[in-house]
């Protein structure tokens, strides 16, 4: 074989396994919205775990590749003993990614000092 045909056969598999190996939400979850104080925070959870970088274990951090995945709040809520609230997760997680990512130059969304940006009254 020639190497032109090797590099286009390298690219092709490269690029079905890009494309067949994304991880995606399903549809029941593709929006989660969650009722806060300052008002209700809409997640795209589709949009989200789209995204290039991610993967379920990102933020599914207990998810072991088979059997259902957990909500955020089926162990990070207010009565949880020994591991972090909600609001203090979504507060790290989501927002310390949006930093970091705003930060490497990229679009990110709403970061610590825009609050309303997520909590829509």
């Amino acid at each position: 074989m020639s190497k032109i045909t090797m590099l286009f056969i390298t690219i092709s598999l490269l690029f079905v396994g890009m494309t067949f190996g994304k991880q995606v939400a399903p549809p029941e979850t593709s929006v989660i919205e969650f009722q806060t104080k300052l008002g209700k925070v809409t997640f795209l959870h589709s949009m989200h775990s789209s995204l290039s970088f991610t993967k379920c274990t990102t933020c599914h951090h207990t998810f072991e590749g088979e059997g259902d995945i957990k909500s955020c709040h089926d162990c990070h809520d207010k009565d949880a003993q020994g591991v972090p609230g909600a609001k203090e997760v979504f507060h790290l997680r989501c927002i310390g990614c949006h930093e970091y990512t705003a930060q490497g130059g990229e679009r990110a969304g709403p970061i610590k000092t825009k609050c309303l940006l997520c909590h829509i009254r």
